[in-house]
């Protein structure tokens, strides 16, 4: 029934939906989805969330991400030359 009721609403409200989902619920649900309608509502979702969920999609794994562990951003002005 999710994957009916998600197809039949516009790919804003479905995006939503898929926002606020548990991620594996959300992925299962995209993996019954039709690839067009999928692309459009994926489109639609934020980039972090639909690269997250592509990346479960594709690995079939939900891996657990520390934000400390993400790579801090160069300091304004330095890394660069010029």
């Amino acid at each position: 029934k999710l994957v009916q009721t998600v197809e039949h609403m516009s790919p804003k409200a479905a995006a939503g939906l898929i926002e606020r989902l548990d991620e594996r619920l959300a992925v299962s649900a995209m993996a019954q989805i039709e690839t067009g309608r999928l692309a459009k509502i994926m489109n639609v979702l934020s980039p972090d969330k639909s690269s997250r969920l592509s990346e479960i999609l594709a690995t079939g794994k939900v891996q657990h991400r520390d934000p400390a562990a993400a790579p801090a951003a160069p300091a304004e002005g330095k890394g660069t030359k010029g």
